[in-house]
């Protein structure tokens, strides 16, 4: 059976020209629109839970019109993971950067964090964003603590049920027999 897997899928990230409308659209798509302000005073973003496995849909302003829709997955070690995806020809777009949490909501999650016995710093991990082999976006973090906990990886990941894992095995069995 398969516990934990190694990078575990923690949100997918929608660019925008015009975050409103995103959001309406997004909102009704969900059936809410109560999208919380991002964490980081420098960028417009907004973000809502949307799996109890702590995933999240994000709205981040667009930088480039090469942007799409990029899933983001979390990942114990983001430079061993970046120079092993480029071994497989995956090519770096965005280095490795912190991501801040604003000053006004430092405080908020320093009080969570107190609550929950975690250490909250200036920033809620390290990303980047590879191109696959397909040029498709990746994005990857390096999580902190208290991010650990809001998109449950590492400690607080919900492991693969038994029932899921054994209908995976009999899927990749199946999938064996039809090529």
């Amino acid at each position: 059976m398969r516990t934990a897997l190694r990078g575990s899928l923690i949100m997918c990230n929608v660019p925008t020209t015009n975050s409103q409308a995103a959001r309406r659209f997004y909102g009704s798509l969900l059936g809410d629109d109560s999208f919380a302000r991002g964490l980081n005073d420098t960028v417009e973003s907004y973000f809502m839970p949307i799996s109890e496995d702590g995933i999240d849909l994000t709205i981040t302003q667009r930088y480039d019109d090469s942007e799409r829709l990029t899933c983001y997955f979390a990942v114990e070690d983001l430079k061993g993971t970046l120079e092993e995806l480029r071994g497989l020809d995956g090519r770096v777009v965005v280095e490795p950067q912190p991501v801040k949490i604003a000053e006004k909501a430092r405080r908020f999650y320093q009080e969570l964090g107190r609550r929950e016995g975690i250490e909250v710093g200036d920033d809620v991990g390290t990303m980047a964003v590879i191109l696959d082999p397909d040029g498709n976006h990746v994005g990857l973090m390096q999580l902190a603590p208290i991010a650990e906990k809001h998109f449950r990886v590492g400690k607080y990941q919900n492991p693969i049920t038994d029932e899921q894992s054994k209908e995976h095995e009999e899927a990749v069995s199946v999938g064996k027999d039809a090529t």
